[in-house]
């Protein structure tokens, strides 16, 4: 029987490590998930980020997502990481991402231990999203803004590794009169997390 790969020996430092190492070592193109037509996307891209939340609970690391209410009047209903584009007062895009999370599930920046960053994600609406990625208490008492954010939940990075959880989709968009046929690698959480590159979830020892 093949080993399965697990989270319970690796620790911040590590995972830390993990994470500037994909990021100094490997180029941003080489971890874009697709590459839009020349012209396309004429305009500078606007700025945003999103933080990745890690938690310890039962001794395994687990990603908490967020369920955007059904009344938004963009990205209704669907599963997403805190964050937003980048206001004039943010120095820095981390600082977006802690703002963000802390007014979408009332998460306090000074508990938020800020492990590493991720390569940009260049969206079809034009936003470049920096994910940054740290660990959050576990239990935390969350404060939902219930116009934005539905529900909050977990799921297992040993899950979410598992190939057996993942499957090949062709995401067909139009845009300007174009026709994109784009191949993902999606997660069937159906969240974010499987479209972002996968130096998110550096080799776990086996």
């Amino acid at each position: 029987m093949k080993d399965q790969l697990s989270t319970e020996k690796l620790s911040r430092d590590e995972i830390s490590r993990r994470l500037a190492e994909a990021l100094n070592s490997s180029s941003r193109l080489a971890h874009h998930p697709y590459q839009f037509p020349p012209g396309l996307l004429p305009d500078p891209p606007r700025q945003a980020a999103v933080l990745i939340p890690l938690l310890n609970q039962d001794r395994l690391w687990h990603v908490l997502f967020t369920r955007r209410t059904s009344t938004l009047p963009e990205h209704s209903d669907q599963v997403a990481f805190p964050g937003g584009r980048s206001d004039p007062e943010d120095k820095t895009l981390e600082m977006t991402a802690l703002r963000e999370a802390h007014e979408e599930i009332g998460l306090q920046p000074s508990d938020v231990n800020i492990l590493g960053q991720l390569h940009e994600l260049r969206t079809i609406s034009n936003y470049c999203v920096r994910p940054v990625v740290g660990v959050i208490p576990w239990p935390y008492d969350f404060k939902l803004a219930r116009h934005e954010v539905s529900r909050i939940f977990t799921i297992p990075v040993d899950w979410l590794v598992n190939m057996d959880n993942h499957e090949i989709r062709t995401l067909v968009k139009s845009i300007m009169g174009v026709i994109l046929r784009l191949p993902l690698r999606v997660c069937r959480a159906r969240s974010l997390l499987a479209q972002l590159p996968s130096q998110l979830l550096p080799p776990l020892p086996q």
